[in-house]
């Protein structure tokens, strides 16, 4: 078996292992394990079948990155996702086996001190199967080891992003830099070692250190471009629900004001009712006790603030939860209508869900409170709990069971925090549970 032939199939199989990886987490068509038996066998069937011509760097170059070209088409059968994604998946599975493979012989050139890599593409030493040498051993277990260890923290890096946000990449141009990069980069490092004799361990040393930088720099890019759709359309959504928001607590409001209406002519008619003696007393004053239920108005000099705390404190009486309330409404002068629905709405019905589920209804309390505090505005919401949640990155998880729809409550409030220049704060002790709000009074002045 000839070294080349060995290395193609060598990269063949590091390739499709790094792509597997990549694209484990997204969408998968129909009938998915014989499509990707079909791309397994292909991809490995053209590197057992790519003629080798000549051994140098040119034409190594081309060979490998037409075995790569092959598999993109390839993971396009095997996966329901736009070209643009697939190739995102292949140009981030080839730049972790490339970063793998400098990892391999940059640790492998520390043991032997020789620049020449022991295993990979551009080996020139004779590597027979059959009868390998115990050194040759130790260093195919070194090898292996450290692809399986680069292979493992990209996998996690990249899995976890792919999977909590999906994969979707908007800026194809930046894809191409980094294709083009990291070509540049194999090519570059392929020609070092076909012109090298090996005898210079600094340089070794120099070059495959650039090149894992080089392209953990490019995987960087390439998870940024991940990231960053993800925290678009996560922003979009939460300025879709302040929005709706607004809308709903605007309807709410001419709602609440045609029942008013509607309650104090009742409450005038039963007390001519009441003066005539037709009905008993105490009948009718338990339907006027009814009826002030929904005279519950919240007064705290902004109106958008009473008619959010209105509506909540309306639910409170009916699920008995104990709500007080000291707001100065003049204090949020600077928010927006639509700012202030969605961070008191977000708050207290979170405050809501968590009290609610508490068995005794002598414990289901929340409490809010506006004031000013300097050049500060504060916002403070404390509700009594049943079960204390968990926390990741600061903030609390949903115990919902459809947790992809959300969670968004939260971090709706951090954002209009931020927004304004404040910051929000939560803390959980003794069965209570506090969440806080400091907003700079800044004459209005906000960074959208």
């Amino acid at each position: 078996m000839s070294n080349i032939f060995l290395n193609k199939m060598l990269f063949m199989v590091e390739i499709l292992v790094a792509e597997i990886l990549c694209t484990v987490y997204l969408k998968k068509k129909s009938r998915y394990a014989l499509r990707l038996s079909a791309y397994i066998i292909i991809s490995l069937a053209a590197g057992a079948a790519f003629p080798v011509v000549v051994n140098n760097f040119p034409y190594s170059c081309f060979m490998f990155f037409t075995l790569f070209a092959v598999t993109v088409p390839l993971l396009k059968f095997c996966y329901a996702e736009s070209w643009i994604n697939v190739l995102f998946s292949g140009v981030a599975a080839y730049t972790i086996q490339h970063f793998a493979y400098e990892l391999a012989n940059l640790v492998l050139l520390a043991i032997v001190k020789n620049s020449e890599p022991v295993f990979g593409m551009y080996t020139t030493a004779t590597v027979d199967l059959l009868d390998l040498t115990h050194e040759q051993i130790i260093y195919a277990l070194i090898y292996t080891l450290c692809y399986y260890t680069a292979y493992g923290v990209f996998f996690r890096i990249f899995g976890r992003q792919i999977k909590k946000s999906g994969l979707q990449v908007n800026r194809p141009y930046l894809l191409i830099l980094v294709a083009a990069g990291l070509v540049v980069d194999i090519a570059l490092n392929s020609g070092y070692v076909y012109m090298s004799d090996g005898s210079d361990f600094t340089a070794g040393v120099i070059i495959y250190s650039s090149n894992c930088m080089c392209c953990i720099l490019l995987l960087f890019v390439q998870l940024w471009l991940i990231r960053e759709r993800y925290l678009e359309s996560e922003l979009a959504f939460v300025r879709k629900l302040w929005t709706q928001d607004k809308e709903q607590y605007e309807l709410f409001k001419e709602n609440m004001e045609l029942l008013n209406l509607k309650c104090h002519d009742m409450k005038h008619q039963i007390r001519e009712i009441a003066g005539d003696r037709l009905v008993p007393r105490e009948a009718l004053d338990e339907i006027e006790r009814a009826l002030d239920v929904y005279d519950i108005v919240v007064n705290t000099g902004n109106d958008i603030l009473d008619t959010v705390l209105t509506e909540k404190n309306l639910r409170c009486n009916k699920n008995k939860i104990a709500f007080t309330c000291v707001a100065d409404g003049n204090a949020l002068a600077f928010m927006t209508d639509a700012d202030i629905c969605a961070l008191f709405g977000n708050a207290l019905d979170n405050a809501i869900e968590a009290t609610v589920k508490i068995p005794d209804e002598q414990k289901r309390m929340i409490g809010l409170s506006v004031h000013r505090s300097g050049k500060f505005a504060t916002v403070e919401v404390h509700n009594t709990l049943c079960v204390e949640p968990e926390f990741v990155d600061g903030l609390p998880i949903t115990t919902k069971s459809e947790r992809d729809l959300h969670g968004y409550g939260v971090k709706s409030i951090k954002l209009i925090a931020e927004k304004y220049g404040g910051n929000m704060t939560i803390s959980v002790r003794d069965g209570l549970f506090d969440l806080s709000v400091l907003l700079p009074l800044n004459d209005g002045a906000v960074n959208e």
